[in-house]
């Protein structure tokens, strides 16, 4: 018998699309009416690589789930009901992390990978 995963969790309509297309975010498995962040990095694609990052706070529904093409954050790098919001208000951040991504692997036109989390 498989166990269904439990607590807050992220779905997203596609996991690879065109820079131009809309992509259905939801967050699910709340509490009602509790306060999540959902934060979007990633690395840039230059020489010199660095990460860029977003994020937004919502206040879950009655059900415990919030749907960004439907909710407007309360706080974050964008305000209004922006369903692609995290992905074009990503800003440069100082990150102590160690890049590991070698300047051969980076390409204005390859593939980006964002990476979506909870707090």
């Amino acid at each position: 018998m498989k166990k269904e995963a439990t607590g807050p969790r992220i779905l997203v309509s596609k996991q690879f699309s065109m820079i131009d297309e809309t992509i259905d975010i939801e967050i699910i498995g709340l509490k009602p009416f509790e306060e999540v962040v959902i934060e979007a990095k990633r690395l840039s694609s230059t020489s010199n690589p660095f990460y860029l990052q977003s994020y937004a706070t919502y206040i879950a529904n009655d059900k415990g789930e919030v749907n960004l093409a439907s909710q407007e954050p309360i706080n974050g790098t964008y305000f209004g009901v922006e369903p692609m919001g995290l992905f074009w208000s990503l800003e440069r951040i100082d990150d102590d992390s160690e890049i590991t991504a070698s300047t051969s692997e980076v390409h204005a036109l390859s593939p980006q990978s964002v990476r979506l989390s909870l707090f």
